[in-house]
Formats: C-alpha cells, structure tokens, sequence
C-alpha cells in the first residue's frame, strides 16, 4: 500500500498595520484604553498649569526685587546726599533747604538713633494715598515714604502728629518698629529724634503695643484737657510694658504706625511724648 505524504505550507500570521504595530508597542503590547488616554491629557494639562503659576510667581517675585531695589538705592543715596554726622555730638546734620528744593512737601527728618530708621518725613494736604506707593522722589514703589496723615495739618505743634510708613522685608522703612513690642528693645531706644530747620525735637517713647485699625490711639482732636489725659492713660495701658513715663495736659505726642505681617486689620504703634528741643548742629 502506497503512502500519500501531507505536506503543510508554512503559514505566516497575518501582517499588521504600522499603527497598530505601534500601538502595542507603546502599551505593552495592548491597546491604550480611552480612560488612559484621558489621564495622561489630564497630566499633561496639570504640568503646563503648573509651569504657568510657576513662571507668573517668579515673575512677580523678581518684580518685587527689583522695586525694593530702587527704594533702597533712592533712600541710601538721599540720606548720603542730603546728611552727615557731627562728630562731635553724634547727632545728624541735615540739608533743610536742599532737602525742600528736592521735594516741595518735605517737613521733617526722623531719625531713631542705633537703628535703620532715617528717613525724610513728607506731608500732602490731599490724602494718604499720595505717598503710600510714591517715593520721596516721586517714584512708584512698594516702600513708599514715611508720611504725616493729612488731617494732622498742624503737624508737631498740635497735640498728636500721626505718621505712617510701611514695614518692608528687607527692614527698610518702619520694618524696626516692631522691635518696640520687647521692653529690651526699649530700654536701649527711648528717644526718637524729629529734625527740623528750628531745632531736633526729642521724644521719649512710652507705649508700644498691636493696634486695630480704629483704635484710639489715631485719635488727633480732643475737646478737652480731660480728653486728652483720659486718651493718653488709656493708650499707655495698653503698652506692652510699662514705661513709667506720664504727661501733662499740654504734651505732644508724635504715634508711628507700621503693618503687622500676616495680619491685615492690625498694625504696630510706638507713641512718644515730646521731652526737649536740641539746637541743630
């Protein structure tokens, strides 16, 4: 009997297209699911918002750089430009006149000894907003300037002269005020110094403490002495510490106001009493 041998052709699978070749590969050998698909869209769009907030904030950062920048370049060259130290009293010396051909609303200098503050004091009859963003030479910046508030129009004469100026990171403007808040901080800066062309008023600090933003202490007009000695009582209660330091019914007192970080209805104030006149050097 004769054998009829089979012979079976070699088969080859059937070829793939390129995308679905590739496909596979991609996925493991699998498809991608369309759930998948939409997460890594998801990831995709999550890493370019990230990159956006990213680029914004450093943006934002070096724009603050630079402006505090150019308001510590203007205030180092103005307190080089316009004052120097008399060797003999320690005290400042300072150029009155050049000062208020520079700027026309210039009124005083403020100076609280060991300690950065030194700076022109300017005074706008219009509001506080003309020099809360406005350097003492008219630039726009952060810092600003220290200024009177408007309605203190009869400004180191009448019984309270309030003046404002911005607590910066860099510890520029009124930044050092918040040192006030320690009685040992105190004890070694009691005086602060307001230079004017008739004489450098001294005045002896004796309430420090976090205000709101209505507190009495921004109080300028008494309608009487009793007013004022029930006023002057109550915010010297209200220090940190006590200073031991009473008035009379015809003291001036000068309140500086700063902002407290992080804390936007509150502020820090150190008020000081008028003590003597010291004749310009």
């Amino acid at each position: 009997m004769a054998f009829k041998i089979s012979q079976k052709k070699n088969r080859r699978p059937p070829l793939r297209s390129s995308s679905s070749y590739s496909d596979s590969r991609e996925t493991g050998g699998r498809k991608q699911s369309p759930t998948r698909k939409r997460v890594n869209v998801l990831t995709v769009v999550f890493i370019v918002i990230a990159l956006g907030v990213f680029g914004v904030s450093l943006f934002n950062l070096i724009n603050i750089y630079m402006d505090y920048r150019v308001a510590q370049g203007e205030y180092k060259n103005i307190d080089t430009s316009f004052t120097s130290t008399d060797g003999d009293s320690g005290l400042l010396k300072i150029a009155y006149d050049q000062l208020t051909e520079t700027n026309q609303d210039f009124v005083a200098w403020i100076h609280i000894p060991d300690t950065p503050v030194s700076y022109p004091i300017v005074y706008s009859s219009a509001n506080n907003d003309v020099y809360l963003r406005t350097t003492f030479l008219g630039q726009y910046a952060t810092a600003g300037s220290i200024f009177i508030d408007y309605r203190c129009k009869d400004y180191f004469s009448s019984r309270v002269t309030i003046i404002y100026g911005h607590r910066m990171n860099d510890n520029t403007m009124f930044s050092p005020l918040k040192n006030y808040l320690t009685r040992d901080f105190w004890e070694d800066h009691r005086e602060i110094h307001i230079y004017m062309k008739t004489g450098i008023e001294v005045y002896q600090v004796f309430s420090s403490y976090t205000a709101v933003l209505d507190d009495e202490c921004y109080a300028f007009y008494f309608e009487s002495d009793k007013a004022f000695m029930d006023w002057s009582k109550s915010v010297s209660g209200k220090s940190n510490y006590n200073t031991g330091i009473s008035m009379k019914s015809d003291s001036r007192v000068i309140v500086l106001s700063t902002c407290v970080y992080a804390q936007e209805d509150n502020r820090n104030v150190v008020l000081a009493v008028y003590d003597h006149t010291l004749p310009n050097p």
